[in-house]
């Protein structure tokens, strides 16, 4: 079954890679999003905090907060990548989701193009989940599934990021419009 559901997000984040660098400085980002799952109403908390590892490797973790119809998930998963600001990014990604009742997990690949002031990205991995008790009724799933995305972003400004994508995961899709304004807020 196929499901689709819109968020809308706003990113406040600190500074960023310069050119030439994977992550230039120890960094974070927080995210609010809020937004229909098949007429169930979502909101959802998340954050990472990136470091750089050398020149074009860096590391980003990520966590998260997700209140879904009566259901509060939390969250965790890590970014290991490799990164040129002329060319792009390739990168492995982990993630787990847990709800009394619930553990999900996903692990794959991610990469981005650079294309002047636009950036297509694309990931695809293995994702799983187990339930203790009943299926919720927002998830269509089997067991053990692939995932997928795209995602096609444009930056009109440069501290301002548009984009729109498409997710796939457990039979379920997901289209996502955000918006990120990179505040003047710097590190100490």
């Amino acid at each position: 079954m196929r499901k689709a559901a819109i968020i809308i997000v706003v990113l406040v984040g600190g500074s960023v890679a310069t050119a030439g660098e994977a992550v230039s400085e120890i960094n974070a980002k927080f995210d609010y999003l809020s937004g229909n799952m098949d007429s169930f109403e979502g909101h959802n908390l998340a954050g990472s905090f990136s470091v750089p590892l050398s020149t074009n490797f860096g590391f980003q973790a990520d966590g998260l907060y997700t209140h879904v119809s009566d259901r509060d998930f939390t969250g965790a998963g890590g970014h290991l990548f490799w990164r040129d600001w002329d060319k792009g990014l390739l990168g492995f990604a982990a993630a787990t989701v847990h709800e009394d009742g619930i553990d999900a997990y996903e692990s794959g690949l991610e990469a981005e193009y650079y294309l002047n002031k636009f950036t297509l990205a694309a990931r695809l991995g293995i994702a799983g989940i187990e339930y203790d008790g009943e299926p919720v009724p927002f998830i269509d799933t089997d067991v053990t599934d692939f995932y997928a995305g795209t995602e096609v972003r444009c930056y009109p400004l440069d501290d301002l990021m548009v984009s729109a994508a498409w997710d796939h995961v457990f039979d379920n899709d997901l289209l996502t419009a955000r918006f990120e304004y990179l505040t003047p807020i710097q590190g100490g």
